[in-house]
Order: structure tokens, then sequence, then C-alpha cells
């Protein structure tokens, strides 16, 4: 890979700047794969050797528009790479409910042309609102399927990542950083963080059953979040909570039926104590 960017700044008048970079990046992939593979007489060796190129330019600016107020623009084309345990031609078994879990040795990437606007306002310091948009128009994305294949007599469900494509997502957001030593010095090192999210994609993927247009797998039309932090010299501590609504997981299902992830809350602990020298202990849950 390679990465080429140039930086600009102007000042429009006293109180107004404009910052930014363009830039460029190649990335040249390749992938070598082995394995085995069930090509219906049974497992059989398997080798595959997958390269693509991806030029992926990039813009981004950031002007101040008003008195604490700035306005970010960006644009960029992007691509994520399988993950190497999807790519994996191997297959695992599950002998009790003759399902089975695979990986795909021709999964593409994920890419899409990617915009940005987002304004952030800041009127007093410790406080921080921002609102963003975000459209991706996505060249080819990740969903699962389900087959069946006969492996010794036996007929299993076979789950496997494979590709969709022409797809978009219309994200906006809107997010609150503040500092809570405004409200009584027992709360100085205390932050909260709140945050919505509401997306709006569509794929080419019809439903089975209804015949209509499905949004883009594991995108939730509405997402929550709301975290509380603390942070002094030798301790610091996170509590998050995410609430995710109901998103597609697969519409390749052997059932012929799409399947779905239900409305789902999550309460996540972070705590790290520095001890002497580089050493640190934290504690999840």
């Amino acid at each position: 890979a390679g990465y080429l960017q140039t930086d600009f700044r102007a000042s429009l008048d006293e109180l107004r700047f404009l910052v930014g970079n363009i830039g460029v990046r190649l990335v040249n992939t390749e992938t070598w794969i082995s394995g085995f593979q069930n090509q219906g007489q049974g497992l059989e060796p398997f080798f595959q050797k997958n390269t693509y190129t991806d030029i992926l330019p990039s813009f981004s600016m950031r002007m101040r528009v008003a008195e604490r107020t700035a306005l970010t623009l960006g644009a960029a084309k992007v691509m994520t790479h399988p993950a190497f345990n999807d790519l994996a031609p191997g297959i695992r078994v599950n002998n009790a409910d003759k399902t089975a879990k695979s990986g795909n040795p021709d999964l593409e990437p994920f890419r899409a042309d990617q915009y940005l606007a987002e304004l952030t306002w800041a009127p007093v310091r410790g406080r921080r609102l921002s609102g963003m948009l975000t459209y991706r128009d996505a060249e080819s994305f990740f969903v699962r399927g389900e087959e069946s294949i006969e492996i010794n007599d036996a007929t299993f469900i076979v789950m496997r990542p494979i590709n969709g494509y022409d797809g978009s997502i219309l994200t906006a957001s809107l997010k609150l950083d503040q500092n809570l030593r405004r409200m009584t010095k027992y709360l100085r090192n205390f932050d909260l963080s709140l945050s919505y999210t509401h997306n709006n994609s569509s794929t080419e993927m019809r439903d089975p059953y209804t015949g209509e247009k499905l949004p883009m797998p594991n995108t939730a039309e509405h997402v929550v979040r709301a975290g509380f932090n603390y942070s002094r010299a030798i301790f610091s501590g996170k509590l998050l909570y995410q609430w995710r609504g109901r998103a597609l997981k697969s519409s390749f299902s052997e059932s012929g039926l799409s399947i779905w992830n239900q409305p789902v809350g999550s309460l996540n602990l972070n705590l790290a104590w520095r001890l002497k020298g580089m050493f640190q202990l934290a504690f999840d849950a």
C-alpha cells in the first residue's frame, strides 16, 4: 500500500479559517487461501489466489463558520478487507443440530463512495454538540447466506458470508459531550456522552416472501448510546449503554425467509488502575 497526501490552510477573514487535506491511497492485495472444501464427493484439498488493486482518493475540509462553530466536509472512496476467517474454505460442523459454518474464498471487499458533513458547536468549554450526515454508496458489501450440503450422507445447513451489491446508507447522528465539573465540584472528574443515530439504508436484495427491498445487513435503523466516564491520575472508569434496533442478518436463508436480529441493549463497564511504572490493571464486564 502507498499513500500520498497534501495539506492546505487558508484564512478567509479574522474569524474564519479553513484547513484540510487531499490524498490518495493505492492498495494492492494478494491472498493465498488453502484448506479443504466440499466438492460434492467429500472434502478435497483446495487452493486459490486472489489479486486486486484499489485506488482510494480522499478529501477533507474543516472551516470555522461562526464563533465556536465549525463545519467539516469530506469525501472518500473506502475499502474494507474481509476478515481472514470469512475467507477460509474450511467448514465447522455441529452434528447435534445439523448446522455448519464456512468461509468464502471468493468474498470481495466492502467498497463504497462516502460523503460526510458535520457541524460542531462548542458554546462553552467542556461542552460540545455535533450533528453529522453521512452517505455511503456501496458497490459491494457483506451478507450472510445459507445453503444445504451433503456431508457423510447427512444434510447440513451451512451459513457462509457472500457479497451483496448496489446498496446505500444515509446516516444522521446527533451527539452531546458534556464535562460535569460546572454543575458541582464533586463531579469535576466526570464526563457524559449521549448520541442518537438514524440509518436509512436500501439494497437491491428483496425479501423472498414479500418481494420488498431490504436494508443493508447489520445496520439498525435506530441506535442510542449513553456513556458516563470518570478519570483521575491513577484510576479511570467508563459505563456505556447501547441500544440497537431491529437489523437484517440475512436474506439468503434455506427456509426462504429473511433473518432479522431483534432489538438489543447492552451495558458495559470498564475500570482501569494505573500502577507504578508502566503497568496497568484493567477490568471489563
